[in-house]
């Protein structure tokens, strides 16, 4: 990742993308990145969470197969946030050896 000052004697300008993630224009790179998640459903053998940019809208959800620890979008859309939000979720399981109620990523 180039420093700040460096990125901008190469020509680039910070960008806000909204709800907290910025992107340095014709780097294409994200300085920060910040997702929420909570339970919302949960069954015998799967466990659904919402998760999104900001604690107080959530509008995408994930599915996460407790026997397999697979997680998938139930959109159908991978997504950096998708991402994070499936290993956090996995990693507090991991850290625990009890599904998460609610949580957050940050990097």
């Amino acid at each position: 990742m180039v420093p700040y000052p460096a990125a901008l004697a190469e020509g680039a300008a910070p960008v806000n993308e909204g709800r907290g993630r910025a992107n340095w224009r014709g780097l294409g790179q994200a300085m920060a990145s910040l997702v929420y998640f909570r339970k919302v459903a949960e069954s015998s053998d799967s466990i659904e969470y919402a998760f999104g940019p900001d604690a107080s809208e959530m509008p995408r959800r994930l599915s996460m197969d407790t026997k397999s620890r697979r997680s998938r979008p139930v959109d159908g859309k991978i997504s950096h946030e998708f991402l994070k939000a499936s290993r956090k979720i996995t990693a507090m399981y991991d850290e625990t050896a009890q599904w998460p109620d609610r949580g957050m990523s940050f990097s």
